[in-house]
Parts: C-alpha cells; structure tokens; sequence
C-alpha cells in the first residue's frame, strides 16, 4: 500500500484558524513552475532552506525534455545548471518561515519530536478542476515519503496512486505516503484543495511500512555537502545566456 494512516491526531479547527491567520496574509500563493506553464499547483512554505515563505517552490525544469540530461554529470549534480535554476537539496528546508506560528509550529514540533525529521513543510494549494501532472518525487529505490495533514477538501480531491484514488478527509488525521511512485493529484471539485504536507523520514519506527533504515546523519551529509557545491559556483556570463537559451527552447517546446 503507498499510503498508511498515523496515530497522530490534530485539532483541525486550531490548525485552519492558525492558517487562515498566520499563512494567507503573508502573500499571494507561489505557484510551482508557473513560469513553465503550470499554474494548478502551488502554496506558501513553512519551512524552508532561509526561512522565506516563498523559497521551496522552485522546480527542476527541463523534465521530459532532451535538456533533462543536463541536470547531471557522470551521476552527479551539475551545480551550474543547479545554481542557475536555483534548486536545493529538500533536506535542507528545516528553518521557520514567517507563515510558521503557533499551532503549525506546534504539530511540526510535534511530528518531529516522534522521529520523522520534517523538511519542507508548506500549505499546499490545488485550484478547482486542477490535477497535477502523473510524477514520481525519486526513483523507486530512494526513500521519499511525505506527510499530508488535510485542511480543506472534499471527496472530489483525490491522490491516485497505483491506479487508486485516495482521499484524505480533513477530519484531524495525519497520512503518510510514498511519493516515489508515480502518482497524481486531482481536484475535481469548484473548491480550492489545502493540505498542509512536509517530506518525512520514520527515524523511530513509528509506522508499519515507512521505517527509515538508513542513518539520517547520511542525509544530513548530502545535503551539506550539496550547499558546499552549490556555494562555490560561479555562474559565469557565457553560462547564463546558454542555460537562459535552453530554458527558453524548453518554454517554447
């Protein structure tokens, strides 16, 4: 099963009246890849790489598209192409944002307190008649699993995974799934979706088929290790107009 059930339980009317005050008045919500033409699926971020609410949004472009290959290099990351398009290890999203405030920091603390390292927590925004695109988050041998806290819904909005549609009630129940499958959400309703999600890792063993066996530490390395890399690039003008001239083709793909 992709998906499991935690034994966790919030107050989901503290948690939507703490979003309604802390989360919508910071901003209109950042849509991922708008630029790119995709303008269903967006948000604010609670926790983020510098603590902007309008940082973790960004998309790694190019995907599908013959200039996918040059995201790496020999199996590795290609910084410049990176730091062009300003990406992030997702690890690295654990600082409050200005959204992050009282009961949402509360159930953060909480989830992290029971061992599942959140990272890039955000409200999530799915607009009506909106689906996102058929995706898979890693590949299948990666451990990539996110938490879904529903805020609102309804039975119209769906994750379908496994050719089966899920949805999560906003009732105060806390899902965790494996977002390393391919899968898809929709909302076929006239009413926006909001799920308050983070990327998790069950450290402690708290779920029946989500258990980390893995040392965090490794995960903590690589992402340090990828902000060093980051860091030292230079972008150079010449790369710029070329990484600039691909984008381009890609938009206009």
């Amino acid at each position: 099963m992709f998906y499991e059930k935690l034994n966790i339980q919030v107050d989901i009317d503290l948690l939507r009246e703490h979003v309604a005050q802390y989360v919508f008045p910071v901003g209109d919500a950042i849509f991922q890849g708008d630029e790119y033409g995709y303008d269903n699926f967006g948000g604010w971020s609670l926790l983020s790489r510098t603590g902007d609410w309008r940082e973790g949004w960004e998309v790694s472009a190019f995907h599908g598209h013959p200039a996918e290959q040059l995201l790496t290099v020999n199996g590795q990351p290609n910084y410049p192409v990176h730091k062009f398009l300003n990406l992030s290890h997702s690890f690295e999203h654990a600082t409050p944002t200005q959204a992050c405030q009282g009961y949402i920091q509360r159930v953060i603390d909480r989830i992290s307190d029971l061992g599942f390292w959140p990272r890039r927590a955000r409200v999530s925004l799915l607009r009506p008649g909106g689906d996102t695109v058929m995706h898979s988050d890693a590949a299948e041998d990666v451990y990539m699993a996110r938490i879904h806290i529903p805020l609102w819904t309804n039975v119209q909005c769906t994750h379908t995974c496994d050719g089966y549609p899920l949805h999560m009630p906003a009732d105060g129940s806390v899902y965790m799934l494996w977002v390393n499958r391919a899968h898809q959400v929709h909302n076929r309703s006239d009413q926006n979706r909001y799920h308050m999600i983070m990327d998790a890792y069950d450290t402690q063993h708290q779920t029946q088929n989500f258990g980390y066996l893995k040392d965090i530490g490794i995960m903590q390395a690589q992402a340090q290790q990828y902000r060093d890399h980051m860091d030292r690039v230079q972008l150079t003008t010449d790369q710029i107009q070329y990484f600039e001239h691909i984008r381009q083709q890609y938009l206009n793909a």
